[in-house]
């Protein structure tokens, strides 16, 4: 008996050393314990019973969690391979340079990683890491650089992810892989946030991402990268992807300069698309090349270029709308805003403004039943359809739009529509072959209630020139040769009805913008004038502002736009901003035009601040020394919730125990102040001042009298 309770003590102690053991920079926290079953006291047992009691009694330890603190390759990859721990915290402590991929253990089910700011240097050989199914990873403040994945086929330059992997507060630079030059995410979840990506190359797809499961992106950068083929910075092949206040400035691919979606529904919003490029034969999409379905909105898209064509934007097969964007000095061969090769597509309120192509400035359609609404095309130009090409496609609709000073140096200096037969050059068995392509005659185009103002095109005759039979009718100024060739027709069956062509803007008519600031809000209006004279006819169209440069927006960043009534559009009640009251700061209105005025913009107009009358009214208090009283202070305009009061005392302002002022912010045009007067305070009068500050209202006070009593 004694010997066996030796032994079992024998076996904790040994327990105790190796749990005790435990190296230094891991902090260990044991969520299940196996009890140990206490030795019987009957007498001797046979050995088989010793034998099963020995294995009942043996205490099991499986830990939850631990942390490393990691400071070199060895480290490293001994926390992420460690199959003891369910979650592991990774601390990286120092600079760490790769000698070999590491596959993350699948029985560690979550992992943190904290970079410290630490950069993980790839040695322009290895990948980082492999995340297996089922693991959850989390990766924050850490730069990963010169990884590498020389495999043809998945990826990954940097890591390979098939689980649920969040990244937040990284860079990752000059990592390459043949399919996503950084990440190659597979059948899982993605986000990224606060994140950059420069410099990161593929040698196929996806310079940054390839991604074939759910990816979020939010307020993340994407600069200088590049892909041979498709997607400069990401490859979408499948799966939801959302992208929002996100940067992608001079990528490259030959489809898709920046983001190339082949099978996704992606989600694009409040993000820049800035300097990107299609290069190579038949290049398409210098910012986006679009296969299946995606939403572009409050997005600006901007001196992007395609060789080939989409300058901006190209889609094929799937379906695109865009909506509140702007499309800005974009160049490509065909379609330098937008090549539209979708169907049942929306374009709808953007802004399309000194975009250029050989056909088709702003946007180039050669598909069908595509809709072109409440858009502005300014100053586009292009050999043919300096604003907007249709080539082939049938029941395509524009209605609404605004079109001024768009070129054309032959037809179209507004819209151009023809059938006919060009040759393509196409890469067959090695060899450059010519092959003759004939697109087929659209039908069924419907132009009504556009503004066409300022058009011009070298060439002779009447603002409409069309040379197939269309149904035209109620246009404003349609057979003035001074907008010779706007339109220029060679479909079937094309409405046009209720355009208005004008040759210049008329002097006499302006618009005027007014912006009146009265403490916390303000009044902007907007009046078309004729004379001098306000415009009382024009009830059509609308009206946006733009304060310091910047077109005003709500709460959710769509663009604020008010209705004309009576020549006149007025933007009541808005909560002043800050920056609006920096000294030069200036509002400017642009109406949209209509078929009663052409587009017309404000000049820029100072903005007025008009001080606020207001009175402040303190109150007489009395009270024993060492009491506590309350000093109250009431403005004449209780809707104030802005600024605050301090009170004097005998003009030495109240302050605390610990010496700091105490004040009281104004709500609802009252402030109050708890305040204990000091044992020593002697009985008298004293003078009570209460004194309020705010921006935008002159400073006030009040004087009232203070009595302390015995």
């Amino acid at each position: 008996m004694k010997i066996w309770k030796f032994f079992i003590m024998a076996v904790l102690v040994s327990l105790l050393i190796t749990t005790g053991a435990a190296t230094a920079n891991e902090n260990i926290t044991v969520s299940h314990y196996a009890e140990i079953a206490e030795a019987s006291a009957d007498g001797i047992q046979s050995e088989n019973q010793c034998n099963c009691n020995m294995q009942n009694n043996q205490k099991v330890i499986k830990t939850s969690s631990n942390t490393y603190d990691v400071n070199d390759y060895n480290t490293l990859e001994q926390a992420l391979t460690d199959s003891t721990y369910d979650t592991v915290t990774v601390n990286v402590q120092s600079d760490i340079t790769l000698t070999n991929t590491i596959k993350l253990n699948e029985s560690i089910g979550q992992l943190y990683i904290n970079g410290n700011g630490k950069c993980i240097n790839g040695d322009n050989a290895y990948q980082f890491m492999e995340i297996p199914e089922n693991s959850i990873v989390n990766i924050s403040n850490i730069k990963i650089s010169n990884c590498r994945y020389e495999h043809s086929w998945f990826g990954g330059g940097a890591i390979y992810n098939k689980g649920t992997l969040s990244i937040a507060n990284s860079s990752f630079d000059n990592n390459y892989a043949m399919y996503g030059g950084v990440i190659y995410s597979y059948m899982n979840n993605l986000t990224i946030t606060d994140t950059e990506f420069i410099e990161n190359h593929a040698g196929d797809d996806g310079g940054v991402l390839y991604s074939l499961g759910n990816l979020t992106i939010k307020n993340v950068t994407f600069k200088d990268n590049d892909a041979v083929e498709s997607g400069g910075a990401m490859m979408i092949e499948r799966g939801n992807v959302n992208i929002t206040d996100s940067t992608f400035t001079n990528n490259t691919a030959r489809y898709g300069g920046s983001i190339d979606n082949y099978g996704g529904d992606v989600y694009i919003a409040k993000s820049i698309l800035n300097n990107n490029n299609a290069v190579g034969n038949w290049s398409c999409g210098a910012a986006v090349y679009n296969s299946n379905r995606m939403t572009i909105t409050n997005t600006t898209l901007a001196n992007n270029t395609a060789v080939e064509n989409g300058g901006a934007v190209y889609t094929t097969r799937g379906i695109i709308n865009i909506k509140f964007s702007s499309f800005d000095n974009n160049s490509a061969g065909y379609g330098a805003g937008i090549f539209l090769n979708g169907t049942d597509s929306n374009v709808t309120n953007n802004n399309f403004t000194g975009n250029h192509a050989q056909i088709g400035g702003a946007i180039l359609v050669v598909n069908d039943n595509n809709m072109l609404k409440e858009n502005v095309f300014e100053e586009n130009t292009a050999d043919n359809g300096g604003a907007i090409a249709l080539k082939g496609s049938a029941n395509t609709t524009i209605t609404n739009n605004t079109f001024t000073n768009n070129n054309a140096s032959y037809e179209g200096s507004a819209i151009y529509d023809v059938t006919n037969s060009y040759t393509k050059t196409i890469w067959s068995d090695e060899n450059w072959q010519e092959e003759t392509i004939t697109v087929t005659l659209g039908s069924n185009q419907t132009i009504t209630d556009n503004i066409f103002n300022s058009n011009h095109a070298d060439t002779t005759g009447n603002a409409i020139k069309n040379m197939t039979p269309a149904t035209i009718n109620a246009n404003v100024n349609d057979t003035t040769s001074g907008c010779s060739s706007t339109i220029y027709l060679n479909t079937t069956d094309a409405t046009i009805t209720g355009n208005t062509f004008i040759d210049q803007v008329t002097s006499a008519t302006e618009l005027k913008v007014e912006m009146i600031v009265t403490g916390e809000y303000a009044n902007i209006t907007a009046r078309i004038t004729v004379d001098n004279e306000t415009a009382g006819d024009v009830n059509k169209g609308k009206v946006s502002f733009k304060i310091n440069g910047k077109t005003l927006k709500d709460a959710s960043g769509k663009v604020i736009y008010l209705k004309v009534t009576n020549g006149t559009a007025m933007l009541e009640n808005i909560e002043v901003l800050q920056d609006w009251l920096k000294e030069g700061s200036t509002v400017q209105a642009v109406y949209s035009g209509s078929t009663q005025c052409e587009q017309l913009k404000s000049e820029k107009a100072q903005i007025s601040i008009i001080p606020v009358e207001l009175t402040l009214t303190a109150e007489d208090v009395t009270a024993q020394a060492g009491s506590t009283v309350t000093l109250r202070a009431t403005l004449s305009d209780n809707s104030i919730n802005t600024g605050k009061i301090v009170f004097k005392i005998n003009g030495k302002t109240v302050k605390d125990s610990n010496g700091k002022v105490i004040y009281a912010k104004v709500a609802n045009g009252t402030a109050n102040v708890e305040y204990t007067l000091p044992e020593n305070m002697k009985a008298k009068d004293y003078t009570l001042t209460a004194v309020f500050t705010a921006t935008n209202y002159e400073r006030l006070e009040d004087n009232k009298t203070l009595t302390v009593i015995t």
